[in-house]
């Protein structure tokens, strides 16, 4: 227990010096407001913390269409295609959970697709944006652990250009980035607990 402890001690000191993950609601940066959403290109860094990929995105007000978490969102759609990533510290070999809200432009009523990567974690997301409204976009709660694969992990979200939507594309908001939670160690005891009386109960049809 004492080298558990200790190995714990380890990694929360480890962690307090990283580059922790920020601006997943994407309240930070240069945003004009002026019309209700901004069109960043490609390679922008403007959206604090994140970068353009793809053609462009559109960073939303909530005075044009609902947002989840604060009062700015963003279409990974903007005049084409886009995306977005974010590089931050991790620790190779260690668990993460990563919580996003997602929806879509409504303006064109379809299935949007988003793919996501971060470590080990590769998947693609999808929203059905048929029935939902700029007041109401139907935004969904998505989840995902991954590992990282070294000291840094970048995490990114990205329009496929196979879909349909050239310029109504997923919405995504209210983006989290957390440890996995560890068991703990009594859960650890009901495992073996488990596993014990999963061996005894084998032994004693064996028996019979």
């Amino acid at each position: 227990m004492k080298r558990i402890a200790f190995s714990l001690l380890i990694l929360l000191a480890g962690q307090s010096h990283a580059a922790a993950f920020q601006n997943g609601s994407f309240e930070l940066g240069s945003f004009s407001g002026t019309p209700a959403f901004d069109t960043i290109g490609a390679g922008s860094s403007a959206i604090t913390g994140w970068q353009v990929l793809g053609h462009s995105v559109d960073w939303i007000n909530q005075s044009f269409w609902q947002s989840s978490n604060g009062r700015l969102s963003i279409d990974l759609n903007g005049a084409g295609f886009g995306g977005l990533a974010q590089t931050f510290d991790t620790i190779a070999g260690q668990r993460y959970t990563v919580n996003f809200d997602l929806a879509g432009n409504p303006d064109r009523q379809s299935v949007k697709s988003v793919a996501v990567n971060a470590g080990d974690f590769s998947q693609t997301f999808l929203f059905n944006s048929v029935g939902h409204s700029f007041g109401n976009m139907g935004w969904s709660k998505q989840s995902f652990s991954f590992t990282a694969q070294a000291n840094q992990t970048t995490l990114s979200f990205v329009s496929p250009t196979n879909d349909g939507n050239t310029y109504w594309g997923a919405a995504l908001d209210n983006v989290s980035v957390q440890v996995a939670p560890v068991p703990e160690p009594e859960t650890y005891a009901l495992m073996g607990l488990g596993l014990l009386g999963l061996i005894a109960s084998r032994r004693r049809r064996i028996q019979n």
